[in-house]
């Protein structure tokens, strides 16, 4: 895996919308240990943003990636500012809880949403997930607002 570095100045969004993919994945730095992935034509020459950390936090921790979305414009992909706001909440979420792992969280996160679209009670979703009825009742309400 390449990483490119853009000099000095950070990457545009309109740089980021003229890259385009080459026969192999190259990855561009765009600061604060945030990338853009540029996969290969042979896999679909998607850009993807992908922030790097380690877990657990410190030099012995092991390097992890953490997938914020894909590139583009409309409902599900993530322009170069959204993916920098996201970005810097994972981080500061990150410093506020720094024994758990991000990926966890989004992997549990799922789950809750997939158990309440099943129609499962909160109760037995805090059974299968051993999270708090308050985080339950916080990830669901953000979802509503979200797809609202």
């Amino acid at each position: 895996m390449r990483v490119v570095r853009s000099g000095k100045k950070a990457l545009t969004d309109s740089e980021v919308r003229a890259l385009t993919p080459g026969p192999r994945r190259v990855v561009h730095s765009l600061g604060n240990s945030l990338f853009l992935v540029v996969e290969g034509v042979k896999k679909g020459g998607s850009k993807r943003f992908v922030g790097r950390y380690r877990f657990p936090p410190g030099r012995d921790g092991k390097q992890k990636e953490l997938a914020l979305g894909t590139y583009g414009k409309g409902a599900r992909n993530l322009t170069l500012k959204q993916a920098k706001d996201l970005w810097e909440k994972e981080r500061v979420w990150m410093l506020e809880n720094p024994g758990e792992d991000p990926n966890d969280r989004k992997k549990k996160e799922r789950l809750v949403l997939r158990l309440r679209e099943e129609g499962c009670s909160y109760r037995s979703i805090r059974e299968q997930t051993g999270l708090a009825l308050s985080t339950i009742r916080r990830i669901i309400a953000e979802q509503e607002a979200v797809s609202c």
